[in-house]
């Protein structure tokens, strides 16, 4: 297993939903928090490594089919980075806390709310994967003048 790169096609799919929790989502979904680890990630979306399911994990967390089911007015605009997209950072405007519903690895559907606003931002942020929507899309005005120099420098592909 290995982080696909932008601008692969991947990357830009919406995913479909995980029908059911076998041996081999278990499995993946450990790789890919060993993966997230090894290279300092602090979340990673399975369309991150070329599998197209509504699955992301954290350290501490692994969400099948997850949605949100509320979330805050508060906004706020941060730093992102992605593992995609390695080397670039880019102000994103996002919610400061959310509440999601996803399936857990055990089959249960759990609720739980972001304890943090860094936390709700890394939720959101690999939700935004499992739709093909990456930081360069979500990018505040202030950053298009360096996305347009990116893309001209060809230092991101389109």
């Amino acid at each position: 297993m290995h982080i696909i790169m932008h601008p692969a096609d991947c990357l830009r799919a919406k995913c479909d939903p995980v029908e059911e929790i076998t041996d081999e989502v278990i499995e993946k979904a450990g790789e890919m928090q060993a993966l997230m680890g090894k290279y300092g990630g602090q979340g990673l979306a399975a369309p991150q490594v070329g599998w197209n399911v509504r699955l992301f994990v954290t350290e501490n967390l692994v969400a099948v089919n997850p949605r949100v089911v509320w979330k805050s007015r508060e906004l706020a605009i941060e730093p992102e980075g992605c593992l995609s997209i390695p080397s670039i950072v880019l102000n994103v405007r996002g919610r400061t806390r959310v509440e999601l519903e996803y399936t857990s690895l055990d089959g249960e559907v759990v609720k739980v709310k972001s304890s943090t606003p860094r936390e709700a931002r890394i939720w959101l942020h690999e939700l935004d994967h499992l739709d093909g929507v990456l930081i360069l899309d979500k990018a505040i005005a202030a950053e298009r003048p360096l996305l347009k120099k990116l893309y001209r420098d060809g230092i991101i592909a389109r």
